[in-house]
């Protein structure tokens, strides 16, 4: 099985990128998915959050009101560490047994991207044969932003802005792919990379 670890900034295309990966053949999972799945009502999980935020940061059918409590994380970074705290156990332990199961049931041909938002903050790329970053230029990021969330241009840039400067984490990832025109046009990045880690392991295999 290869590995492919995937992020990106904010609004930068990381859920278009999976797409791209899922139509070349890979299987894929991401951190947003496994955040639901371990978040669902009346999970352990979800009533430690509440004991810690209250009940005003769940939705009227018990669900998380997740634009809610990001809106609050995101003013306040000591109450973000304690969510962090409490999700990043379930959601890596999810991951993990999702890669394991791969590993275990398919081809040893096949590739398994994740995408993990704070991959490099995290120290994550240990866990993937290579990585890559998904980017946009600032302008593009603020006009997804305003369409996509209806932010403002100043409240787009804080976004951005509060995470890792693009360029930090394109120094630490194995690819760089760019998403500042067509849906195509990453796809082809994307496509490329999948065939160099097939190739790679077709020679490697002949060299045994």
């Amino acid at each position: 099985m290869h590995t492919l670890g995937v992020t990106g900034g904010i609004a930068c295309g990381k859920s278009e990128a999976m797409h791209c990966l899922k139509a070349a053949g890979a299987v894929c999972f991401s951190a947003d998915e496994a955040a639901r799945a371990v978040l669902a009502p009346e999970s352990k999980l979800l009533a430690s959050i509440v004991r810690e935020f209250g009940e005003e940061i769940l939705l009227p059918n018990q669900t998380l009101h997740r634009a809610k409590l990001a809106e609050r994380i995101f003013k306040n970074p000591q109450e973000r560490e304690i969510l962090n705290s409490l999700m990043h156990p379930p959601i890596r332990w999810l991951l993990l047994q999702q890669m394991r199961a791969v590993e275990k049931d398919f081809s040893p041909n096949i590739i398994t991207a994740v995408e993990i938002p704070l991959l490099f903050e995290n120290g994550l790329q240990k866990w993937f044969e290579q990585t890559v970053v998904v980017t946009a230029s600032v302008k593009i990021q603020k006009e997804r932003l305003a369409k996509r969330d209806g932010l403002t241009d100043a409240q787009a840039l804080a976004r951005i802005e509060s995470q890792w400067p693009l360029h930090r984490k394109e120094a630490l990832a194995d690819n760089v792919v760019h998403n500042n025109t067509t849906l195509n046009c990453l796809c082809e990045q994307l496509h490329g990379i999948c065939r160099r880690m097939t190739e790679q392991n077709r020679l490697q295999m002949h060299e045994k």
